[in-house]
């Protein structure tokens, strides 16, 4: 680690993980699971005692939604436990801590209309969104200097492979000829790494603490969003709009989790970039 290391990112290959080392640069360094498996909880402590930065975003996360349901220990394992381990060496070193969390923590609110603030009361209906509050609750609690970030639906470029994003997958499918059924009855903010990589610095560049919802600006159907996603492509192909029941996942999506941003505003007056705005951005470069 050289002297104008600032920052560590865990989960650095990921979509954010690497969105956050382009923007920073020579400021973070990024830990892989060769150097740091997660899986392995004795060894995060040595580890992240061990480094001269004074912050640690932890990108990390079980976020396969469905098999979350039955894989129900390796979610708790790395959206609960290492959370928790990872706020404990924290508070003990010093450091701060950047934790990355979802809108799942909120849940069935079938006619809800208004975006849900950070005070909101929380109601995960899955596995999923029930971990990733527990290791919320797990960093707040244990941790001094914290800060936790809820967000929504991220597409972005990841150095490693890993599952395919929304973007990313409509346009294959899209490409490819293949009729596209999509969800129409699920409200929330899909958000562009990028963009979200740059509100976090902010936050911490005003080193703002506890609790902010992070998302572009933008409250869409999946269903919108497919769409909105081939007309900026200049793509034609025949697209359903179906319900969740018809779908069939799994686990239950939130039926509406559109996230305020309002008091990200105010920490850092600052606006999050529109949906639009962004995945135009993303398209541009990577497609």
């Amino acid at each position: 680690m050289n002297a104008k290391t600032k920052i560590v990112i865990l989960g650095c290959q990921g979509q954010l993980g690497t969105s956050l080392r382009n923007l920073l640069g020579e400021q973070a360094l990024g830990l892989s699971r060769a150097d740091l498996d997660l899986s392995k909880i004795h060894e995060i402590k040595d580890v992240v005692s061990g480094l001269s930065a004074q912050i640690v975003i932890n990108c990390a996360a079980y976020n396969l939604v469905d098999k979350a349901e039955e894989d129900t220990q390796s979610a708790w394992e790395l959206n609960w436990q290492v959370p928790f381990e990872l706020a404990k060496v924290c508070q003990q070193t010093g450091k701060k801590l950047v934790h990355i969390s979802t809108d799942y923590v909120f849940s069935q609110e079938h006619h809800r209309a208004v975006p849900y603030q950070e005070t909101d009361l929380p109601s995960p209906a899955t596995v999923y969104g029930l971990t990733k509050l527990a290791g919320e609750l797990a960093v707040s609690g244990y941790c001094t200097r914290h800060l936790v970030i809820r967000t929504c639906g991220l597409f972005g470029h990841a150095e490693r492979g890993g599952k395919m994003n929304f973007v990313d997958m409509m346009l294959k499918k899209a490409q490819a000829g293949e009729q596209l059924k999509v969800v129409h009855d699920q409200v929330c903010s899909p958000t562009s790494t990028a963009d979200l990589a740059w509100g976090i610095v902010e936050l911490i560049n005003q080193e703002a603490t506890g609790l902010f919802h992070v998302v572009n600006q933008g409250a869409v159907t999946w269903f919108d969003f497919a769409q909105m996603i081939l007309k900026q492509r200049g793509l034609s192909a025949e697209i359903s709009p179906v319900t969740s029941a018809s779908f069939g996942a799994k686990a239950k999506r939130p039926l509406y989790s559109v996230l305020s941003t309002q008091k990200f505003q105010q920490a850092t007056d600052r606006e999050m970039p529109t949906l639009e705005e962004s995945l135009q951005n993303y398209l541009r470069k990577y497609h």
